[in-house]
């Protein structure tokens, strides 16, 4: 077997291709779910090997919304590929407004609700936006 040096250009371009860790916050309003609570949501999150490389990726945290009612004990989650649509990767703590809905185009997507009496979080659907409902794991049960 013959190896090949490793010479500094090739780590460069390896380490180049790897998108750097983005732990970032960004507080689009002040009355959105506790930094605290949404650092555990994540801890949670990343073990699930689906969501294991989440430090890369843009995560927004918002209170849910069901029968355009919100509701304080449940946070919506969105794991989303950053760069796509320009949007930047970090955590996201945002106001209320939907998450849209599956398109046709090919990037890594998950979504997720997190039950605050129940400490329950539910990872319901992750994968490439573009299989549809073939990334759904289940109906949400929120």
């Amino acid at each position: 077997m013959r190896l090949f040096p490793l010479t500094l250009s090739s780590v460069l371009f390896v380490a180049a291709c790897s998108p750097a860790p983005n732990n970032n916050v960004t507080l689009e309003t002040a009355d959105g779910p506790a930094l605290e609570l949404v650092l555990e949501i994540e801890e949670r999150l990343s073990r699930d090997t689906c969501l294991k490389d989440i430090a890369t990726m843009r995560r927004e945290y918002r209170y849910g919304m069901r029968d355009g009612k919100e509701i304080r004990e449940l946070i919506d989650i969105r794991v989303q590929e950053a760069g796509w649509d320009d949007l930047p990767g970090g955590i996201i703590i945002k106001g209320q407004s939907n998450f849209g809905s599956f398109d046709s185009r090919s990037y890594f997507v998950a979504f997720a609700n997190y039950h605050i009496a129940n400490d329950d979080l539910d990872l319901w659907a992750c994968g490439d936006n573009a299989a549809g409902a073939n990334s759904i794991r289940h109906k949400s049960r929120y």
